[in-house]
């Protein structure tokens, strides 16, 4: 091995990882190539189970030869190598970009093992050129924190462990190793802003100020320091207003700065993997949840709702409610499952609500009509639209709450 310090540093950052269940996300070029290589040249010392994934997105007429060329680099490493094929919509509302970049992690995913850590090619360019794209966009603090290291995702880790070298020291890797690797011509196509930045604007920049990438790193990681306070302000704040992860109490709300209604938002959305609004749909929205009684705004799959003093949010789809009684016995099945709703009902929270399972197993799950009502200890019966009402139900919710029978009589309200 001939580049000591890129191969040291990478030593000390492989052993850093979370999990010796290593999933390398190999596209064949230049950057993969070089990470394979180094984990290739680190496996057994730190023991790696190291797996290798390439995902062909048959854009290109020669994606199959490079999909072959990766099979063939893993059998000469001995690296478990595994092949998918993902379709690209051309014309897809995202850009071509942004659907291959989600069909491709989709992809990688899937034949990823839990709590392993995914690792792909990200270097220093890639993050500069990142935060350009974004700045230039007028993202904030969050957005400007550009690429990070290390990630904790759903069931697994994702690292980008090559973030702190640049392309330069990759090549220069790569040549004094003889490492092979394929070109993708789409690369070379400025018409997307990233190839944009690479070969127009950073060339110029370069010239004019040399050590513009350490020092443009040096100020991403004080913008990520900010980055993490303001998130965890933003937690704090939205623990003392939520109520579930769909819905949130506007009481104390009110009583927040605009900057911080502003940031628990963003941070509910987050929560809620929800595409996050512009700045101009925020404000707009923060000003109908103070002044409006109720509100309907539409964002991302999602409709925002508002019902007394409180915001929830609602898919943005059609139910059917189910026209006849669905009978449960709840001896034989503790859960059950109304999939036009896609929602689950469980005999522990019957049994919680007041019904007994015991003399009445046999149940009827019936949903609203007209004129029903319901036995209310110490008040008797009650309309169930007044009971609906007195409980704060939001009116969308109404139709498709389940109404718990049993022999024809309305027992509880399953809510």
């Amino acid at each position: 091995m001939i580049n000591h310090s890129l191969s040291q540093q990478f030593l000390t950052i492989a052993e850093q990882l979370p999990s010796k269940n290593i999933m390398l996300a190999y596209s064949g070029g230049l950057d993969s190539s070089v990470l394979l290589h180094l984990f290739s040249s680190v496996k057994k010392q730190l023991k790696l189970n190291l797996k290798a994934v390439h995902v062909n997105h048959q854009l290109s007429a020669n994606a199959n030869k490079w999909q072959n060329f990766c099979h063939k680099e893993c059998l000469k490493q001995e690296i478990e190598f595994f092949p998918c094929e993902v379709k690209v919509k051309l014309k897809s509302k995202k850009g071509l970009e942004s659907e291959a970049r989600a069909k491709r992690y989709k992809a990688i995913t899937k034949v990823t093992s839990k709590n392993a850590v995914i690792c792909t090619a990200h270097h220093l360019d890639d993050q500069i050129e990142t935060f350009f794209i974004r700045l230039l966009r007028g993202s904030g603090i969050k957005g400007l924190s550009a690429i990070k290291n290390l990630r904790k995702q759903k069931k697994h880790w994702l690292a980008r462990p090559l973030l702190g070298f640049s392309r330069h020291d990759l090549e220069q890797y790569a040549k004094e190793n003889n490492i092979d690797y394929i070109h993708d011509e789409s690369n070379d196509e400025t018409k997307f802003d990233r190839n944009y930045l690479r070969h127009v604007v950073m060339p110029v920049i370069n010239q004019r100020y040399p050590s513009y990438q350490k020092t443009i790193e040096r100020s991403i990681g004080h913008i990520q320091n900010v980055a993490y306070w303001m998130d965890a302000v933003a937690s704090a704040l939205y623990k003392t207003i939520r109520i579930n992860k769909k819905q949130i109490n506007l009481t104390p709300f009110y009583a927040f700065s605009t900057e911080q209604q502003i940031a628990v938002l963003r941070y509910w959305f987050d929560k809620n993997k929800l595409q996050q609004l512009s700045t101009k749909k925020l404000d707009n929205l923060i000003q109908q949840i103070v002044t409006a009684d109720a509100l309907s705004i539409s964002a991302d799959k999602y409709l925002i709702k508002k019902f007394k003093n409180h915001c929830y949010l609602v898919e943005n789809k059609e139910y059917s409610v189910p026209v006849k009684p669905i009978m449960w016995d709840t001896r034989n099945d503790k859960k059950l499952k109304i999939k036009l709703l896609d929602i689950t009902l469980n005999v522990k929270k019957l049994n919680a609500l007041g019904v007994n399972t015991q003399t009445n197993p046999v149940i009827e799950i019936r949903f609203r009509k007209e004129n029903e009502t319901v036995f209310i200890d110490g008040v008797g019966n009650q309309p169930i639209k007044k009971f609906f009402q007195n409980h704060s139900v939001p009116p969308w919710q109404r139709d498709t709450t389940p109404l718990i029978y049993s022999y024809n009589k309305l027992l509880k309200v399953y809510l």
